[in-house]
């Protein structure tokens, strides 16, 4: 049986209960909520794979995670889901940095999901099993970053069309035709979905 990713472990958090409440207070149904995460998840994975792959920043996310991500989160998600600003908002800025806005409205077009809303309900999830895991298994920056990177593998064995749009959302430069063109090849992966 095939270990499970980051990505698997983050989807379990995501019990029915937590997808129905980001679904009202995103005011659309479950089965588009679950859509959204499909991109939005390996994306915010993605970003901190990026991040975490220099050493400076592998330090940083693992700061962060023993300061203020140790996997308690994950008891309490709907009340993370119910203060996704307050909880998400810093996370998503930083992970994404200037790739925040474009990405967010690429996901918006192709989802009709407010993408914004859903990563900040994503991210302190998303953290605290990492924060879990690092916690519980004892990993360096090195060991972090190497599971991050080792999530991304997965991902372009499983969906390596999916992982190459994320990855030139990320690296676009910011004259918005590169986001104007990932949002079209999101829009195909979207619809090859359905």
């Amino acid at each position: 049986m095939a270990t499970p990713t980051l990505e698997d472990s983050v989807k379990q958090q995501l019990d029915p209960a937590t997808v129905d409440q980001m679904a009202r207070q995103l005011g659309v149904s479950d089965a588009k909520v679950q859509q959204a995460i499909g991109v939005g998840l390996p994306l915010l994975l993605a970003a901190l794979a990026k991040n975490s792959s220099s050493s400076d920043g592998a330090r940083s996310l693992s700061d962060a995670l023993s300061r203020d991500h140790d996997g308690s989160v994950l008891a309490h998600k709907q009340d993370a889901v119910a203060n996704y600003q307050q909880l998400g908002g810093g996370i998503v800025g930083h992970v994404l940095g200037s790739q925040q806005a474009p990405v967010e409205s690429a996901i918006t077009r192709q989802t009709g999901v407010d993408a914004g809303a859903l990563l900040q309900m994503l991210a302190p999830i998303a953290m605290g099993v990492l924060g879990q895991a690092q916690r519980q298994q004892r990993l360096d920056p090195g060991d972090l970053a190497g599971a991050l990177q080792t999530n991304q593998q997965q991902m372009q064995q499983q969906n390596g069309s999916l992982l190459s749009t994320i990855n030139s959302m990320l690296d676009a430069d910011k004259d918005g035709s590169a986001i104007d063109e990932v949002a079209g090849m999101l829009g195909s992966f979207l619809n090859s979905r359905r």
